[in-house]
């Protein structure tokens, strides 16, 4: 099963092919999405990334410059 992180805060104009690229320099991607609106498509401002199951989430975290909040 890989390992899902919810990335959020982003742009309304952020695209998934953006996301994909920023993983791209620290590991393998296997899916970004973002979620949208169902009626108008309108990015809701977050989304998630998944990686294969034996990747280091938590170190691909922190190379990003970023904590875990809990």
């Amino acid at each position: 099963m890989p390992n899902s992180i919810y990335i959020g805060n982003l742009s309304y104009n952020a695209t998934e092919m953006e996301i994909k690229k920023l993983f791209d320099r620290h590991g393998e991607h296997v899916l970004a999405n973002i979620l949208r609106e169902f009626n108008t498509n309108k990015s809701k401002k977050f989304g998630f990334i998944e990686l294969p199951e034996n990747y280091e989430v938590k170190m691909l975290i922190s190379n990003l410059g970023y904590t875990i909040e809990r």
